[in-house]
């Protein structure tokens, strides 16, 4: 009995996910279509919709002027405009803020310059100010989501500390952000919130097995298999940064560690190894957009450094893909050096001496386009996505209550 009403909850539940997104998809779209597209009866799905209605996911927006026949025409669905999601996207010294409806598109966007101060006062003022935003009059901001450039440990119930951020904070700051706003709050790291941007809204809209790899301060990636997204045991998968390149004679990392790839391909690794060779020093341990000019200008040492990096990020690229048989890797970041041509020719011609030739010939090598916005992108996007599963429970439970 327990069996058979947990597997009519799951269905429901399913049922009202697969409603939402194929109105999302294919809006806009009237519940004769969808009963069509679902093969659910119209009873089930006026039922569903009538749910998303009254949580405010879906609007109706007027009859079906294209319906054929003389019965009574379809009223038209689509995602409300008003439905909003905020991303916050934590920078060493700039925030970044957007503003996504459900459907996807970019209602208001800021930035402001860090203070260092304590960063939930810096969440919190530089919210007030994005929210008293004209384009966000009247629009019903359901959540937001941080993009936090640190470990965020889900299990251990911890964010923990980051060496680019001056303060650490627990999950305690949740509750203090979600009793000032009203809203629920959300962190992850930034590396799979810029993973899930990529994505949803970028090269892996078809892809199911993907890597991402933020190259910049530090190195973070995020990976899905089979069109889900990987997060480990304690939600701290994705440290590429700290895959280990050399034997412990490499140069020491930020982790304590040494001979990580972060040493050799993060912006404070790339001006390191560049000023352990070179005679001019760059001053600015973060300057990785000076190495990559001197090489540019021919500097060779600047040129060694840069191939060493590519040649590092192929191999560990090589391995990993050998391992997971991986469809799309795309590759992204703050970090200059990602559009580096000497960089890249290096990364290619690296990745495909270490991968197996069968594994190579399914695996394609992008370099993100989606800009300085991903990881705030990201984080709103999670906001979306934990609204709706939250509903969702909230509708079941009702309803079984019913």
């Amino acid at each position: 009995m327990v069996k058979d009403k947990f597997s009519l909850k799951s269905m429901k539940k399913s049922n009202t996910e697969l409603i939402l997104s194929i109105i999302l998809k294919n809006q806009p779209i009237s519940r004769a279509n969808i009963s069509k597209m679902t093969k659910l009866s119209r009873a089930a799905v006026s039922s569903i919709v009538q749910n998303l209605l009254d949580e405010g996911f879906i609007s109706e927006i007027g009859v079906d002027r294209e319906q054929t026949g003389t019965g009574r025409k379809g009223i038209l669905l689509e995602g409300n405009h008003n439905f909003v999601t905020v991303g916050f996207d934590i920078n060493s010294n700039l925030d970044r803020l957007i503003c996504l409806d459900i459907n996807g598109n970019v209602v208001e966007k800021a930035q402001f310059t860090r203070k260092n101060v304590d960063f939930i006062e810096e969440i919190r003022d530089s919210l007030k100010m994005f929210f008293s935003s004209s384009k966000l009059k009247g629009k019903n901001i359901k959540s937001v989501g941080i993009a936090f450039p640190g470990f965020v440990s889900e299990k251990e119930n911890i964010i923990a500390i980051t060496p680019y951020l001056r303060n650490e904070n627990n999950f305690s700051a949740l509750k203090e952000l979600e009793n000032t706003f009203g809203i629920p709050f959300r962190f992850e790291n930034k590396a799979k919130l810029m993973t899930i941007a990529e994505k949803n809204y970028g090269y892996g809209k078809d892809s199911k097995n993907m890597l991402f790899i933020n190259i910049a301060v530090g190195i973070g990636s995020g990976l899905f298999i089979d069109g889900k997204m990987y997060k480990g045991s304690s939600n701290l998968s994705g440290e590429i940064g700290h895959f280990k390149i050399m034997d412990e004679d490499g140069d020491e990392c930020v982790c304590g560690s040494r001979g990580c790839l972060e040493t050799v391909l993060s912006s404070w690794g790339l001006v390191k190894r560049y000023n352990k060779f070179a005679v001019s020093k760059i001053e600015g341990q973060y300057r990785s957009d000076v190495v990559v000019e001197r090489a540019l200008e021919g500097d060779e040492t600047a040129v060694r450094v840069i191939e060493e990096a590519g040649h590092y990020l192929g191999f560990v690229l090589a391995n990993i893909s050998n391992v997971l048989n991986l469809d799309l890797i795309v590759i992204g970041g703050s970090n200059p050096v990602r559009n580096c041509d000497i960089f890249k020719q290096k990364l290619v011609k690296d990745f495909d001496r270490y991968s197996l030739g069968v594994i190579r010939r399914e695996v394609e090598i992008k370099f993100s386009e989606l800009g300085e916005d991903i990881a705030a992108i990201g984080a709103a996007q999670i906001g979306i996505e934990f609204c709706v599963e939250r509903t969702l429970k909230n509708i079941v439970q009702k309803e079984a209550r019913i």
